[in-house]
């Protein structure tokens, strides 16, 4: 298991800031998802040698063998026996350029790039 056990898609009503305002417009509700917590220490890909290393490597070939691409900055949790690694922070696809694209043809909210998000 090399990444977080992913839990369901809890549903999120409201966000409220640190200062009690709802900021709810902000955010897109309905795309929620809850994860397993990781322990261990977070490193990057260039903070890792040796077996560590192989290992990550191995991980971002699985991955892509799969079709997610977007591994390249991913972050990985060390087991603290030094024997595991969890991959977070990947992309499946290049959701930047799919915001861009959005914004671009006119989408500059919430609601907008929702609408638009269907396609992918």
């Amino acid at each position: 298991n090399a990444a977080p056990t992913f839990f369901g898609s809890p549903p999120i009503t409201q966000v409220v800031s640190q200062n009690g305002e709802d900021v709810s417009d902000r955010y897109l509700l309905d795309c929620t998802l809850e994860l397993e917590l990781l322990g261990g220490e977070c490193r990057k890909l260039h903070e890792l040698s040796g077996t560590q290393l192989i290992a990550a490597e191995q991980l971002q070939e699985q991955l892509r063998s799969v079709g997610i691409g977007q591994v390249a900055d991913m972050s990985l949790f060390v087991d603290p026996t030094g024997h595991g690694l969890r991959g977070i922070d990947f992309a499946t696809w290049d959701a930047a350029a799919k915001v861009r694209e959005i914004l671009l043809a006119g989408g500059s909210n919430a609601d907008a790039i929702r609408a638009r998000w269907s396609d992918v």
